[in-house]
């Protein structure tokens, strides 16, 4: 496994499409359009990257948090979204819009692919309402 697997394994994909969808609103608006459409693209690499497991486990008072779990249909509904993600921000480039509603587009997938990663009720209902 690469040190950069290693770094992103705990956390679920949703989270880094949420973070990626601040960082897109920082970037110009060239980049910010890249940004957006290779963002997606990465994740589903790291997705076939990875074996079929439970990888982020919070301990929350007495119970265990799964974040991100990974099974053959997760994986599926994942490279959905993700590739729906991709596609839509790759038609969007021809298009005059704003940073903003760019990361809207990436913080609503993120929240989507992060309810479809989720091992529990309670992170479900988190990300869910993200």
């Amino acid at each position: 496994m690469t040190a950069v697997a290693e770094i992103l394994l705990p956390l679920n994909p949703g989270i880094w499409l949420i973070v990626g969808a601040l960082i897109a609103v920082l970037l110009p608006q060239t980049l910010s359009r890249w940004f957006a459409v290779i963002l997606p693209v990465f994740l589903i690499a790291f997705l076939f990257s990875l074996n079929l497991d439970n990888y982020g486990t919070i301990s929350f008072f007495d119970y265990s948090l799964e974040t991100f779990r990974l099974d053959a249909l997760s994986r599926v509904f994942g490279l959905i979204f993700l590739i729906a993600s991709a596609l839509g921000n790759l038609y969007a480039l021809g298009d005059d819009v704003d940073k903003l509603q760019r990361s809207a587009a990436l913080a609503y997938a993120g929240g989507a692919i992060a309810a479809v990663f989720a091992g529990d009720m309670i992170t479900l209902f988190i990300f869910f309402e993200v």
